[in-house]
Order: C-alpha cells, then sequence, then structure tokens
C-alpha cells in the first residue's frame, strides 16, 4: 500500500459523517430537480409501454388481416412498373411502384422488393400483382410475401419500454431509500472508469463494524475526487451491498 492511500486510511479513522447525517432515521427527503425529472422519464416510459403495446399490436392485428384478405379473396392482375427508387433509411431499401387496371379506375400500389429482383426490373416492365376487388387499394405483387409484424413484436416493445420505465423509477426509489435510512461510513476511493462524455465513474470501499469490506460505485460524474481520499458512503444495515456516495444526484434531505 502506497503512503498516500495509507493516509487517506488513517484519516478515515478520524472521520466523522455530515451534520445532516446524523438526524434519526428515518430522514425525511425529497427529490432534487434531477430526480424529478428522471421520475417523470421513468413515467413517461411506462405509459409508452402501454401506448406502444396497444398501437403495435392494433398494426399486427391490420396487416395479419390484410394478408388474410388477399390469400383469401385476391384476384390477379397485371401492372406495369412506374417507378424504382431506394428508401431514404440507412439500409437504402429498394422500392417499387406500379400501376394496374381494376374494376372502377386505375390503381396502384408501392412495395419494398429485394435487390435481385429489383435489379431485373426497369419502369414499364410488367409485374403480376393480386389486389381484393372490394378495397382495390389492398394489394400486392406476386412472388413474395407482404410484410407482415409478427404477434409478438408490439410485446416486446411495451416490455422493453417498461423495464426501462421500471429500471428508471426504481434507481430513484433506492436512492430515497438509502438517504432516508442509509448509515453513513467513510469510503475510501480506490480507482476510477472513463464513461462517455468526458465523465468518469468512481469506485470506493469501505469497511462495516464487523471488519468486513464492502464494494460500491457512483457516476458518472465529471468532477471526481482524488485517488485515495475519503468520501461520505450511505449503506443499508441489512443489505450493506445497497450503497450509495453522499451527496446523492436525485434526493436531498428536506
Amino acid at each position: 500500500m502506497d503512503w498516500k492511500r495509507h493516509y487517506f486510511l488513517e484519516q478515515a479513522d478520524h472521520w466523522t459523517p455530515p451534520a445532516e447525517l446524523k438526524a434519526y432515521l428515518p430522514r425525511s427527503v425529497r427529490l432534487s430537480a434531477s430526480g424529478i425529472a428522471v421520475s417523470i422519464l421513468g413515467v413517461f416510459f411506462l405509459l409508452g409501454a402501454a401506448f406502444a403495446l396497444v398501437a403495435l399490436d392494433s398494426v399486427a392485428r391490420s396487416q395479419a388481416l390484410d394478408a388474410r384478405l388477399l390469400r383469401e379473396q385476391g384476384v390477379a392482375a397485371d401492372a406495369v412498373v412506374t417507378r424504382l427508387w431506394r428508401a431514404g433509411d440507412k439500409s437504402r431499401t429498394p422500392m417499387v411502384a406500379y400501376q394496374f387496371a381494376c374494376p372502377e379506375l386505375a390503381c396502384g400500389g408501392r412495395a419494398e422488393v429485394s435487390f435481385s429482383r429489383w435489379k431485373q426490373m426497369s419502369p414499364g416492365s410488367p409485374l403480376p400483382v393480386h389486389f381484393v376487388p372490394s378495397r382495390p387499394a389492398l394489394n400486392h405483387p406476386d412472388g413474395w410475401e407482404r410484410p407482415v409484424m409478427p404477434g409478438w413484436v408490439p410485446w416486446l416493445a411495451g416490455v422493453a419500454l417498461a423495464l426501462v420505465g421500471t429500471f428508471v423509477l426504481t434507481g430513484v426509489r433506492r436512492q430515497k431509500q438509502l438517504l432516508s435510512e442509509g448509515f453513513p461510513a467513510p469510503g475510501t476511493v480506490t480507482r476510477y472508469s472513463r464513461t462517455q462524455h468526458g465523465q468518469r465513474n468512481v469506485y470506493y470501499e469501505f469497511r462495516l463494524s464487523s471488519g468486513e469490506k464492502v464494494r460500491g460505485k457512483t457516476g458518472p460524474v465529471r468532477e471526481v475526487p482524488d485517488l485515495g481520499s475519503t468520501l461520505t458512503v450511505l449503506y443499508l444495515q441489512d443489505s450493506p451491498r445497497r450503497n450509495s456516495a453522499y451527496p446523492m444526484q436525485m434526493v436531498k434531505l428536506r
């Protein structure tokens, strides 16, 4: 152990917690401005989960119904390619537009197409299609399936957003519990790790009254304490691995 870290560990022996942490437990806490913003974000994620589930499920059902109608009621027609282009997305998806004669008027459509098929097409070339007579706008080229969203996609999106919202709100709730019920202890900064935007995570360790060594992490932060210096840690007595450096970002004392 180098002399500097040994010095700071000796200083920790004479450490006293901040005066505001000496209040009787549980302490009265409230959300900081960051905590309010994060909580609102978490609620939006939960609401978004419900919205995504309902909206995407509706889209999936509609696409499945359209595909079934094309299979069961579709009639063949000879279309003509009117335009070929690449979509503006990152994958530059090949697209084709076409027109065909239907009972009431000239009808048309557009569809994604594989690159191999796309290379073989040109404006004016024939393209067999199927359409539903009662709904001419419901049509699709022959030779490849109309894209249908799998039924599990809405649930995956909803569950993913719900998990993010729950994770965010759980982080706020844990900070509130630590500040309200946590016991203070001196922690020693042991190392750093770099994160995005020039920030760092700060790693520390502290000892319980039993002598057990416990580790923790805080961050990301821009201003980091010196390696080996002492910081204040709050931990739960019945679960010391639930700990955090003090002060906290999302909660503060009333």
